[in-house]
């Protein structure tokens, strides 16, 4: 489990500091990023069964964010001639699910330490 909090936690903190550099490069590594931790969100899935209802409970409200997300970014391909406009304006809300999905992990290594 703490590989799992640590590994999200300096990936994202990679990415936050290309941010700070090179905002562009920081929302390509997002991508990145999100598969690590949709694949970190994965291995959670099996340790459910051990973990508090807290956990869990935070864990189901990560994958509907992702689910929503996902949703949201199919809208915007269905209308492209916005598709700027909408990403100037999710960019916010995407740097914020790593740092929810940080906060789930960190409360899932915490559980087993």
């Amino acid at each position: 489990m703490k590989v799992a909090y640590y590994l999200n936690l300096i990936c994202f903190l990679f990415v936050l500091l290309c941010f700070l550099g090179m905002p562009i490069i920081g929302l390509f590594l997002l991508m990145p990023l999100g598969f690590i931790q949709v694949v970190t969100s994965l291995y959670l899935v099996t340790k459910r069964d051990v973990v508090s209802q807290k956990n869990q409970k935070l864990l189901s409200i990560y994958f509907l964010i992702i689910f929503g997300f996902l949703i949201l970014m199919a809208l915007i391909s269905i209308s492209p001639s916005y598709m700027h406009i909408l990403l100037e304006m999710l960019s916010p809300f995407m740097a914020l699910i790593p740092v929810y999905f940080i906060y789930v992990c960190f409360n899932f290594q915490k559980e087993f330490t």
